[in-house]
């Protein structure tokens, strides 16, 4: 492959790109942004638009592409239509504090030993924790400081940061999280909403690389409400189909929420009017009886394109 040095799509800054002629793509190694793929069609039409339509939010698309690349996963292919599910990922932080922990857990994935040193550079690295500027970076390891999960030491231009034990365990107990395989589905039982289960939603998750499991497919001896908790303790996205508006999804659903994790809310057709003005609000995926295919697939596109760590693979026969 021919390579050559030119602007990062994303960030501007320096990158070197490697062109692969059939078929025609590029590939971009950013210091900043990591790596990402882009098809010669969208080489030409994604700048107007990061310029432009996305020009507040690049930092959040460079944080997504570094995100993905530190975790080892296959190089995001980005095109124009792809922007705005990137922005829904489940990955993107959505406070200050979600950046303080995108930059904890940054640190964490690069200590290999108690007290080791970590350097960052505050211009050249912003999107390690989805900062605007590295003024903002700068000031978010300030921050961790004063709570407690690191120590460091700063100059201009950048820093020396080290995870206290604290800092460590915080990275231990979000690691446990995110690399659980577990979807659990939260929805109706009755058998007219309940082949859409085996048809579509656990064929959709298997083919993105999780497991799926329904409360009612696991043998148990204890009180059903304490297994249910346990279960989306230990997931690590819900899925949670409203159809019949059962009380118990509306309580997954926001338990999942309120313990951090993705959500895909799902509902079939003739129950959208009635759905609670709560969850009216998210972006539902819906689904007609006799149309359960196109349903499978919206519903995996969906939790490649949302969900962290999600990998397309072909769905146990």
């Amino acid at each position: 492959m021919e390579k050559h040095t030119e602007r990062c799509l994303f960030c501007t800054r320096q990158a070197n790109v490697q062109w692969e002629p059939t078929p025609d793509k590029r590939h971009f190694t950013c210091a900043n942004c990591g790596q990402y793929v882009v098809a010669l069609n969208d080489y030409s039409a994604l700048p107007p638009e990061l310029e432009t339509r996305y020009e507040t939010q690049r930092h959040l698309l460079s944080g997504l592409l570094r995100e993905h690349t530190e975790r080892g996963l296959t190089p995001m292919q980005v095109t124009v239509a792809s922007l705005p599910e990137m922005l829904q990922s489940a990955w993107l932080p959505k406070t200050v504090e979600g950046k303080l922990e995108k930059l904890l857990l940054y640190l964490y994935r690069r200590t290999t030993i108690l007290g080791e040193h970590i350097a960052i550079t505050y211009n050249n690295e912003p999107a390690i924790a989805y900062a605007k500027t590295g003024e903002e970076l700068e000031n978010m390891l300030r921050a961790v400081e004063g709570l407690g999960y690191v120590t460091g030491h700063y100059m201009s231009g950048g820093g020396i940061a080290t995870l206290t034990v604290r800092g460590i365990a915080f990275g231990e107990q979000q690691q446990t999280t995110t690399q659980s395989s577990q979807c659990f589905v939260a929805m109706w039982f009755d058998p007219t909403i309940a082949p859409v289960y085996t048809a579509c939603i656990r064929p959709a998750v298997e083919s993105a690389g999780f497991a799926c499991l329904r409360i009612d497919e696991k043998p148990h001896n204890d009180k059903i409400c304490d297994q249910i908790v346990a279960e989306i303790r230990r997931s690590h996205f819900l899925i949670a189909d409203f159809s019949g508006h059962r009380g118990g999804v509306y309580y997954e659903a926001g338990l999942a929420a309120g313990l951090g994790l993705p959500v895909i809310y799902t509902c079939r057709k003739d129950f959208v009017d009635s759905l609670h003005f709560d969850v009216r609000q998210y972006n539902c995926v819906v689904w007609e009886e006799g149309k359960e295919e196109g349903f499978r697939e919206q519903l995996k596109y969906r939790i490649l394109a949302t969900i962290p760590g999600a990998q397309e693979r072909a769905a146990p026969q």
